[in-house]
């Protein structure tokens, strides 16, 4: 089931092109938006499309369809102190040394 996050455009981004808007109040990153720039229907303002140049205008609500997440990692037996987890944020304790996603020099742990 794909993850819909809503935003009220304020005051501030009046007039502004949807992608200030989005990298600015909504914080969404700018991978994410040049993902979402290419998904028909991930962006929408009353039910319909809306492209990254548009303009928006105070109290619109900006619905974002996020894309399903796909990913092909393989959890390594590492020990590490899980501190918080939910849908959105995990927080760990753990070792300066130890690499959080695969890299060069890390692929597989």
């Amino acid at each position: 089931m794909p993850r819909i996050l809503t935003f009220t455009v304020p005051e501030t981004y009046n007039e502004h092109k949807l992608c200030a808007f989005l990298r600015g109040d909504a914080q969404i990153s700018y991978a994410l938006c040049a993902t979402l720039r290419h998904m028909p229907g991930a962006v929408t303002r009353k039910g319909e499309s809306v492209r990254m140049i548009d303009r928006v205008y105070t109290g619109e609500r900006i619905c974002v369809r996020l894309p399903e997440e796909r990913t092909t990692l393989h959890a390594s037996p590492i020990p590490i102190d899980v501190l918080y987890a939910d849908d959105d944020l995990l927080v760990v304790n753990k070792s300066g040394f130890i690499a959080m996603h695969p890299a060069h020099a890390h692929p597989d742990d």
